[in-house]
């Protein structure tokens, strides 16, 4: 049996909306066919984001606040509350066609979650799951959240990876709901700088070793 391709583009530094257009744009090719597979690496500026289901009440300060610090904030389709995005962050959308859709997001999730447990893992980080929440963990402090939606069997949006993240911004919220939710990053971890894109590069492995492209 023939191995599907893997396609990876990489936005860089860019506004959250055009990064959601670009998704967008990409998600519909795959829908039709046009394209193969497509994980597509981002780093946004400082960004709030609410999903389908989350509540404003989850954002602890005003938004006359996010206006003065230039912090937008988008309601978007994927699953999950609020989280934030911004640099430091590699965030990750996976374009991809379920091939197996009775199987349901949650599979889907599992599995982005064991891929970056595996890509952490080679950076000396010894992170896991926890029952009952999204994500992954380094003991109990949040280091990666996601969030997916899936629409004509092709997903979207995806998972969040701090890096160097300034971890203040996430003061301002609930994480994904959830008040009692510390975050983490590789850096406070790990007590060095470390590089997005040695990072990025072992997602992209990781990427094509669990899903055998």
């Amino acid at each position: 049996m023939s191995q599907a391709n893997l396609s990876f583009l990489d936005l860089g530094q860019i506004e959250y909306s055009q990064a959601l257009s670009k998704q967008k744009e990409i998600w519909q090719k795959r829908v039709n066919e046009e394209i193969p597979d497509t994980l597509i690496f981002a780093e946004h500026p400082a960004v709030f984001t609410i999903g389908k289901h989350g509540k404003e009440n989850n954002l602890l300060t005003h938004f006359s606040l996010l206006k003065e610090k230039k912090i937008d904030l988008f309601r978007i389709e994927r699953g999950g509350d609020i989280t934030f995005h911004g640099p430091g962050q590699i965030v990750g959308y996976p374009i991809f066609k379920i091939r197996q859709p009775l199987v349901g997001i949650k599979r889907f999730v599992n599995d982005f979650e064991q891929i970056l447990i595996n890509t952490l893992s080679k950076f000396g980080i010894s992170a896991s799951i926890k029952p009952g929440n999204i994500g992954v963990w380094v003991k109990d402090e949040k280091i990666a959240s996601l969030g997916i939606a899936i629409a004509k069997r092709v997903s979207f949006h995806g998972f969040a990876l701090n890096v160097s993240t300034d971890l203040s911004y996430f003061n301002m919220i609930n994480p994904c709901g959830n008040k009692k939710i510390k975050m983490t990053s590789m850096e406070k971890v790990l007590l060095k700088n470390v590089s997005m894109n040695l990072v990025k590069i072992e997602i992209e492995r990781q990427f094509i070793k669990y899903f055998n492209f």
